[in-house]
């Protein structure tokens, strides 16, 4: 009995040790992998998310403000009316009697 007992602490301690040393690489990989394409962002010029959303918010911000300007500016002021175009003055000169050429009989 007491060699069951010992054999199951044994494979306790061991399974024990196994899972505490599977967190420590996993925190390790963890850790590189986000080394890793930190670095990877950094050579493609990439933005962070959070410098990204307040670029974002901000343009959204500024279409807000641009959209009411318009929408104020399009109450407030009229379209100018349209002209009718310009007529041309009628002509006054009669056009020319066209010359008439005659051919001389040969003889």
């Amino acid at each position: 009995m007491q060699k069951k007992e010992q054999v199951l602490e044994d494979i306790t301690r061991v399974a024990s040790k196994t899972a505490k040393k599977v967190g420590q690489i996993a925190k390790k990989v963890g850790k590189e992998v986000k080394v890793k394409s930190g670095e990877i962002a950094h050579r493609l010029d990439a933005v962070p998310r959070e410098e990204f959303e307040a670029v974002i918010a901000k343009l959204e911000k500024r279409i807000e403000v641009l959209e009411k300007g318009k929408s104020a500016a399009g109450t407030t002021k009229k379209a100018p009316a349209k002209k009718a175009p310009a007529k041309k003055p009628a002509a006054t000169k009669k056009a020319a009697p066209k010359k008439t050429t005659s051919k001389k009989a040969v003889k």
